[in-house]
């Protein structure tokens, strides 16, 4: 769409200077006009339908101009409207990556406790080691069914608002 824009900008632009080429033909064969005597009557006619014939395309010109101008906004209206509908699928899919990094931090702050675990690095008298809580199993009881029905309803989530979001587009 760009491209057909740069060569309706250019067509505006050709009629825009052809108008004032002719514009200004048509002045300078007026002053020559009125600055040379015409006795013989068939040159004064010759110079008079040459004055109307370039009047008329004077006229031609300028409606070609309006119409040039007029296609060029409605092209750019075109390609607003166009760059719009883009902008609005960007933020819908930044706002479902939100929810979507929203979720994600929730189950990591809420979900996955790190006091069941306790990791001790190596100090110049005891090796490295890994300690696990002796009250793991709660772990087990609590967080892994609320994380997995986390992510189940967030997965249902999902896709109503996916289904919600294929019937507006």
């Amino acid at each position: 769409m760009h491209e057909i824009a740069r060569h309706v900008i250019h067509s505006s632009e050709t009629i825009a200077m052809a108008l004032e080429t002719l514009t200004d033909i048509v002045l300078e064969h007026t002053l020559f006009t009125t600055q040379t005597d015409l006795q013989p009557v068939p040159s004064r006619l010759a110079f008079r339908h040459t004055n109307m014939a370039f009047r008329s395309h004077v006229s031609v010109l300028k409606c070609l101009n309006l119409r040039s101008k007029a296609l060029e906004e409605r092209l750019k209206n075109e390609i607003n409207l166009h760059d719009s509908r883009i902008a609005v699928r960007i933020g819908e899919a930044t706002q479902v990556d939100s929810a979507a990094m929203k979720t994600i931090s929730i189950l990591g702050l809420a979900l996955f406790s790190t006091s069941f675990f306790n990791f001790s690095p190596a100090t110049s008298t005891t090796p490295q080691r890994w300690d696990v809580s002796e009250r793991f199993w709660v772990y087990w009881v609590v967080a892994v069914p609320l994380t997995l029905g986390t992510v189940a309803s967030w997965v249902a989530w999902q896709r109503v608002y996916a289904r919600d979001a294929g019937g507006r587009g």
